[in-house]
């Protein structure tokens, strides 16, 4: 069984996103000029971000994704009608969307990956490779990659000061 779902270097995100629920989306940019330093887009006016590593571990969230469990995606609720949690987006074209179910200490993911049209017939290979090996499973995750994911837009930010 292989234990490594999917592996997209930081270096090759161009942007990635969080859509917690119920809560404002958060969007990281790589800094123009910079190897593998993101920005926050999503920064509210007159907030500061607590910690820039923080950052940019959204814009590595699909980096070294280790799976603790599978199940097909229908025994685990995994079927349909869940929202995306996140996106990630790399300079060349691939898109990968996770949905993510958590419940008590359990966190489910479905992947589902992509090319954008200009994309080079290499980039829609690997989209196409990811989606046979990822399509109707649902893979446990655990530590580092289910907290990303689970980010919050206030968990990135200083708190507010006093006026």
């Amino acid at each position: 069984l292989e234990r490594e779902i999917v592996d997209i270097f930081r270096e090759r995100v161009a942007e990635a996103r969080l859509f917690p629920e119920g809560e404002p989306p958060i969007l990281v940019r790589k800094t123009p000029g910079e190897t593998g330093k993101f920005d926050l887009v999503s920064l509210p006016d007159g907030r500061e971000v607590r910690a820039p590593i923080d950052v940019w571990s959204i814009g590595g969230m699909l980096e070294k994704v280790e799976l603790h469990d599978v199940a097909r995606a229908d025994t685990v609720g995994m079927d349909g009608g869940i929202a995306p949690i996140a996106e990630v987006h790399t300079a060349d074209g691939l898109v990968v969307v996770v949905r993510l179910k958590s419940a008590e200490d359990t966190a489910w993911a479905t992947f589902a990956a992509s090319a954008t049209a200009g994309a080079a017939a290499e980039v829609r290979t690997e989209a196409e490779a990811l989606n046979a090996r990822l399509d109707g499973w649902a893979f446990q995750l655990q530590g580092p990659v289910k907290s990303r994911l689970q980010t919050k837009l206030e968990d990135l930010l200083d708190k507010p000061k006093s006026s």
